[in-house]
């Protein structure tokens, strides 16, 4: 008897824990669903032009991050010639588990908004699943997970940091810190543009420690913590720059600085003429129709290393500063109606006008505008309140800085390499809209009732 109830007893937790779990269970079943049937439909690990550094990665030359070689190099010694269907696999299953906890991060919001605003509970989950899986069939992110690129984790990573960091923001915990810090690194350790993440929490480390002064005592040792991320990356510019002889997180620099000052006309500025000279060849043997990306890596060619492109283009990119700036603001104002949702018709599977619902909202000027009014309402919010609302700052902040990273340190394929930003983009709508829903709510409560109490009015704003 006693046998039988503890196996009842059993069994009901059991139960108890699938049926707690439930949402997020069905998330990944339909991701996996959704995100299986688009690899059925297209190749199996899709080569790229850029894919080659990433199989060839020899992991002493430190020529950029060295996660996603690895994650490669992994699955070539567990699968041998099969390696890329490892690959896209694994990225299939950290894109499906990447919906899930986007789905736990904006309840994570919802909450921490219930605080202050009265809202039916029930309606926290219906809304916030409706808008993860919104997040599962994008196009633009799915195509990714078969393509050995490092955008699919890249992607998956940027949910995983955003649920860490606004854990640890209302948690102040050093060890929610200590995961979100080890999550941007290794988020960095897969793309190097993804080194901003541990910049994002020094900034957020500071509002705290400024704004927080009762709690200052306990989030101390997250700073002694971005203190040792800090002296990561100086370690790991320092091995860039003996290796390559640039001083970045990545040789990549080198090349898109070349681009940039071909693209400007400054590469003329060089006092050297011959060397002027070799690079007008390029271009002119190359023919109008050549983008300046392939021209830059021909050009490339005629220095002895990497550390004298460097030279060459700081000596003439600082020739004309004020010509460079108008360049790098016309560059993005000329990209703005380019969208981070990249449409692919050939997932015939995905209705078209789905795919092109994605592709309209997620322009980036509309992303810009979003941002600095997110920044705008943050600290509005913060001078009338006294309190810093950290979360809707770090989301905008972090729009704002992944677009300005982007475009000031790169030179086409925005589609590609804004991609990361999406996951931001839906936690702040998601913010918005339950703040709307609790607006809505409290106008039916004051029309129900006849007025506010102070107390509530105050809560309401």
């Amino acid at each position: 008897m006693l046998g039988m109830e503890v196996d009842r007893k059993c069994g009901g937790s059991m139960y108890k824990n699938i049926y707690d779990h439930i949402d997020g269970i069905t998330l990944f079943l339909l991701s996996a669903l959704i995100r299986v049937s688009i690899f059925m439909g297209g190749g199996t690990g899709l080569i790229f032009p850029d894919s080659a550094s990433y199989i060839e990665y020899s992991f002493f030359e430190f020529r950029r991050s060295p996660g996603y070689p690895l994650v490669i190099s992994v699955f070539q010694c567990l699968m041998g010639d099969n390696w890329k269907l490892g690959v896209v696999i694994f990225q299939i299953a950290m894109a499906c588990l990447s919906v899930v906890i986007l789905y736990k991060t904006i309840i994570m919001v919802f909450d921490e908004i219930q605080k202050s605003v009265d809202i039916p509970i029930f309606v926290r989950k219906p809304i916030a699943y409706i808008i993860s899986l919104l997040f599962a069939p994008i196009p633009s992110l799915s195509i990714w997970d078969h393509s050995i690129h490092t955008e699919s984790l890249s992607v998956s990573c940027s949910v995983f940091f955003i649920y860490m960091s606004i854990k640890w923001i209302l948690s102040k915990k050093t060890k929610d810190g200590a995961i979100a810090a080890l999550v941007g690194l290794l988020g960095f350790m897969i793309k190097t543009a993804l080194f901003i993440y541990p910049i994002c929490l020094i900034i957020l480390w500071v509002l705290m420690f400024v704004s927080e002064k009762t709690q200052r005592k306990n989030i101390l040792g997250m700073g002694i913590l971005l203190g040792f991320v800090v002296v990561f990356f100086v370690i790991w510019v320092r091995m860039v720059y003996k290796y390559t002889g640039v001083v970045s997180v990545s040789d990549l620099t080198a090349l898109h600085s070349l681009i940039k000052t071909i693209d400007t006309g400054q590469y003329k500025y060089w006092p050297d003429a011959e060397l002027v000279n070799e690079i007008e060849q390029v271009i002119i043997s190359r023919g109008p129709d050549t983008s300046v990306a392939d021209i830059a890596h021909e050009a490339i060619n005629i220095f002895p290393d990497k550390k004298s492109v460097v030279a060459y283009t700081k000596y003439c990119l600082n020739a004309d500063r004020e010509n460079y700036y108008k360049y790098q603001i016309l560059l993005m104002w000329n990209n703005r109606w380019t969208s981070v949702i990249t449409p692919y018709s050939s997932l015939r599977f995905i209705p078209g006008y789905i795919e092109a619902a994605y592709h309209v909202f997620f322009k980036v000027l509309y992303i810009f505008i979003f941002a600095l009014f997110g920044l705008l309402m943050g600290m509005i919010r913060w001078i009338r309140h006294k309190s810093c609302p950290y979360i809707i700052i770090g989301l905008s902040g972090g729009m704002l800085t992944i677009l300005i990273s982007v475009f000031w340190g790169s030179y086409a394929e925005w589609g590609r390499l804004l991609v990361y930003i999406v996951p931001f983009i839906f936690v702040s709508v998601s913010y918005y809209i339950y703040i709307i829903i609790g607006k809505v709510v409290n106008i039916y409560d004051l029309n129900k009732h006849g007025q506010l109490s102070d107390m509530e009015r105050n809560d309401s704003e």
